[in-house]
């Protein structure tokens, strides 16, 4: 995520914030909460954060989309 062009944060069907990681994680809103109760869970279960992602990516809790300018 953190190397994605674009970010969707979807509540409702509804897009609620959109931008990359930096900008996001600046907001303070939905995707930061997120972004710190994965780092949260990754610390109790001993995992190294990237590995957290990835397979809460690929399961469908986090996605990205890749920018087509």
């Amino acid at each position: 995520l953190t190397d994605s062009d674009e970010i969707l944060v979807l509540e409702d069907g509804c897009i609620v914030e959109r931008g990359n990681h930096a900008s996001l994680v600046a907001q303070d809103g939905r995707y930061a909460a997120l972004m710190a109760a994965a780092m949260t869970s990754a610390d109790e279960e001993g995992l190294p954060l990237d590995d957290y992602r990835g397979r809460h990516a690929r399961s469908g809790a986090v996605a990205s989309v890749p920018s087509h300018e």
